[in-house]
Parts: C-alpha cells; structure tokens; sequence
C-alpha cells in the first residue's frame, strides 16, 4: 500500500462514514483476530476489501485492550501503526475509535475469552 492510497473505496468509505455509535451494544470477541468488536463498527454491505481493513483495525485496537502498544505486533507493528494512523485521517468518526478504553465489564468479558484455552470449541 503507498502513502497515497486511500484505505477504502468510495463506497466503502461512504458506508464507514454512515456508521453510528451505539454507546449500549456489547462487544463480541472474535477468537481469529483475538479481539473484541461490536455491531456498529463494520457495515453491513462493505466489500471483502474494506472488511479485512476493519479486522486490521480492531486487531490493532485488540492490542490496546490489553495493555500493549501497536508496536508490539509480532509481524510488522510499522504497517499496522500506519494503517492505525491513515484510518484515523481518512475515518476520524469511526466508532471503533470510541472504544479505545473498556469498562469494567467489557475488561472482565474480554480478559475471561483471553483465558479460554481453545476458543474454537
């Protein structure tokens, strides 16, 4: 990806930008991405593109939940610090952007998934 290239399609971009925080949803944790997301941060008709942004979004935020950096990725923390700071630029409303601190009861529900031996079963 070069610095030029948006993050999004134009009508992807439309649709992130049409999303709404929703203060009352409950998060799921998505044990591929080991991370927590809620409903309104991914619309529902966003391309195949714009849907693998959003998991690179909230991985990126996964590691903030628990306490680490960007930076501690395992794989290449740059290309997902870049990606972190284009999307604040290019989707500043988006709602994930919200949830960068949990309360209680979302820390208890995430760090209880983090516990579970094999998520998968």
């Amino acid at each position: 990806m070069c610095a030029a290239e948006s993050l999004f399609s134009d009508q992807d971009k439309a649709l992130m930008d049409s999303l709404v925080f929703d203060p009352a949803l409950k998060p799921e944790y998505n044990p591929v991405s080991n991370c927590l997301s809620w409903d309104d941060e991914v619309p529902q008709d966003i391309s195949y593109s714009g849907l693998n942004v959003v998991r690179r979004l909230w991985m990126a935020r996964g590691y903030l939940h628990k306490g680490q950096t960007i930076e501690d990725h395992f794989l290449n923390p740059h290309i997902l610090r870049h990606l972190w700071e284009q999307a604040t630029d290019e989707i500043p409303d988006w709602p994930g952007f919200k949830r960068l601190v949990l309360n209680k009861a979302e820390k208890e529900y995430f760090q209880e998934w983090l516990g579970v031996e094999n998520p998968f079963d």
